[in-house]
């Protein structure tokens, strides 16, 4: 529930101990690498030629081909093998590198076939227009006595033409396309420049047909050409789909292994050295630092190792450590942004409100156990890491959430099945508005002491007070009088004096400092407007039990005959489904809206980088240690 202290080290020892340091720093996955300053003397340390990532991009390469074919055969809730790291590393691709090379002979060869195709089609688009004309195409030629013109002009523009040149041609039009009308003109020869300037004025566009023939054989052909060559291509796709099937499994494999060589590679990119000797930077948990010394030294007794002042202006990453049951919600603040290395890490004050929130604003009891029961199958089934992981968990703990709000409010698949264990919002909205509002002030008075916990701890105390303190007296003085404690009056009234004579502190002379200080009080809109936002919980909340009843409603009302029953059940399946999958996601999406914007704009710092160690990361396969 912290975030962590970081050290920069630096690391340097022999150039030939370089390969076995990466190796055992992958291994360790506790340095965040930083690019170390340029020195004279001092060049990239890399040693190696490069052959892990041109296999890489290889691989890769196939994939990209080969992933259309094998993406729709492969379930959505297939899970990801396990392996450990040095399975990765030591997996035989002898194969998959026979298998990238067929694989882009197939795509060249489908590519060309395409091309092939599209070449005729574009043939056969341009000969259409002339379908009926009974002259063979190598007979359009000029004689010497008269000239053959085969071409389109725009329709509006063709009477014209024809009372212009009727003296000395014969013009037959054959058809129209996109309002163009295909034509033949013969004309004689003597009239040629004539017949050009009329032609240009008409708009006139020479056609570039394909073949020699009459234009329907040409056309026939041309078609012919095409459904072999189609036939060709489909042949050419089952083949695509496969090798797909028979080798993506393992292009996968390879593709980490080698995305595991790159790593390394690209972590000695990172050091600078001379001919003999190297320097490496990064950072470290502060508490890793003996872990590092000692594994280090086991493998390259000769290291130096030593603690660093970071560079000028140069920011630690930031490093979270939480329970295993806040870890989920991590995900939530990484959404938003990585707090600051020296801000507060908000993982354990938001999760206990982000629980509440989802859950009320679902609020059906039936709709929480579908939630968890389908977040277990899925964590079960396809085993999730990371990001997805993590919002998986998060969903599911919703749908516990979801549950308990649900019994509590007495909605099951929008009935009361069960009788209500505190109290209906439907038939009590006033009590349900006021337990939202509640919330609000809980949950932003949560952010204004977590503003005030920094301030003190920064040395700010008078800070805390003037900026937190005086904000809680109202926000607790107010609804509590309201509710009957008298004296809360005067802890109100407190507050509204601290903020009047303290907001304006920091400005420069008295009318400034008073100006200041009513510009504090009118800030005090924001906090009722952020208040407000909470009555949200009621409105989703709210909306999944009436459309939960509506479609109860029309389910039940089709369920008079047989055949009624089937579209009954039909229509309360996909209508629940519906009502949760929106309702989840509208849940999902504002809770995260209410910590983002009305709790986190209290206290939180942000743009800060995330702690990556160096290590094994993989795309494809679920690592086991």
């Amino acid at each position: 529930m912290a975030i962590e202290k970081m050290q920069k080290v630096l690391i340097g020892g022999l150039r030939e101990d370089l390969p076995s340091l990466s190796r055992r720093l992958q291994s360790l996955s506790i340095l965040h690498m930083a690019q170390i300053q340029e020195a004279e003397g001092l060049a990239g340390a890399q040693t190696s030629d490069g052959e892990a990532r041109r296999k890489l991009e290889r691989i890769e390469a196939a994939m990209g081909f080969l992933k259309n074919y094998h993406a729709a055969k492969r379930g959505m809730l297939t899970a990801k093998p396990e392996m450990t790291p040095e399975e990765i590393l030591d997996y035989d691709d002898e194969a998959v590198f026979s298998a990238a090379d067929e694989a882009m002979a197939l795509e060249q060869q489908l590519n060309s076939l395409r091309s092939e195709i599209l070449q005729r089609q574009n043939a056969v688009a341009a000969l259409a227009p002339y379908a009926k004309m009974d002259i063979r195409l190598d007979a359009v030629c000029d004689t010497p006595y008269t000239l053959m013109r085969l071409g389109t002009v725009p329709v509006d523009a063709l009477e014209e033409l024809k009372e212009r040149i009727e003296p000395f041609s014969h013009l037959e039009v054959f058809g129209e396309k996109d309002d163009a009308a295909a034509l033949l003109i013969v004309a004689y020869r003597k009239e040629e420049e004539e017949l050009r300037l009329a032609l240009r004025q008409a708009g006139y566009s020479e056609a570039s047909l394909y073949g020699k023939g009459l234009v329907s054989d040409e056309i026939a052909a041309l078609n012919g050409k095409i459904s072999d060559l189609e036939a060709r291509r489909e042949a050419a796709g089952a083949k695509a789909l496969e090798l797909a099937l028979a080798v993506m499994p393992k292009m996968q494999i390879a593709f980490d292994k080698y995305s595991l060589l790159t790593a390394r590679d690209e972590a000695g990119e990172m050091a600078r050295g001379t001919a003999k000797a190297f320097l490496m930077t990064g950072w470290i948990r502060k508490k890793d630092g003996e872990k590092l010394r000692k594994e280090l030294f086991a493998v390259c007794p000769d290291l130096m190792i030593e603690d660093v002042e970071p560079d000028e202006g140069e920011v630690p990453p930031t490093a979270i450590v939480n329970s295993k049951l806040l870890k989920p919600f991590e995900a939530v603040t990484d959404m938003y942004s990585v707090p600051a290395h020296n801000g507060l890490d908000p993982t354990f004050l938001m999760a206990p409100f982000f629980f509440a929130f989802f859950g009320m604003m679902v609020s059906d009891a039936g709709y929480g156990m579908l939630l968890a029961l389908g977040a277990l199958f899925f964590l079960k089934k396809v085993r999730p890491k990371g990001m997805m992981g993590a919002i998986t968990v998060v969903v599911g703990l919703g749908g516990i959430s979801t549950l308990i709000w649900g019994a509590l409010f007495g909605g099951w698949f929008g009935e009361e099945l069960l009788p209500a264990l505190w109290f209906i919002p439907m038939d009590e909205p006033i009590m349900m508005i006021v337990v939202c509002l509640a919330f609000g002030v809980v949950h932003i008075s949560v952010g204004l002491l977590a503003k005030a916990f920094m301030l003190i701890r920064d040395g700010h105390p008078l800070d805390a007070i003037f900026d937190c303190g005086f904000l809680l007296c109202i926000l607790w003085g107010l609804p509590l009088m309201v509710l009957g404690l008298d004296f809360m009056m005067y802890v109100a009234l407190l507050g509204v004096v601290g903020i009047l004579l303290t907001a304006g502190r920091d400005r420069q002379g008295i009318l400034k400092k008073i100006m200041g200080g009513f510009s504090g009080l009118y800030g005090l809109m924001n906090y009722v407007s952020d208040i407000l936002s909470y009555t949200r919980l009621f409105g989703l909340g709210l909306a999944t039990g009436v459309i939960g009843m509506v479609f109860n409603t029309i389910g039940t009302m089709l369920m008079g005959s047989p055949i009624g029953i089937v579209f009954g059940i039909a229509v309360l399946i996909v209508g629940h489904g519906f009502n949760l999958a929106i309702n989840a996601l509208g849940a999902y999406v504002h809770s995260c809206r209410l910590q983002y914007i009305e709790f986190y704009s209290k206290f939180f710092e942000g743009n800060g980088r995330a702690f990556v160690p160096y290590g094994y990361r993989t795309k494809y396969v679920q690592l086991k240690y």
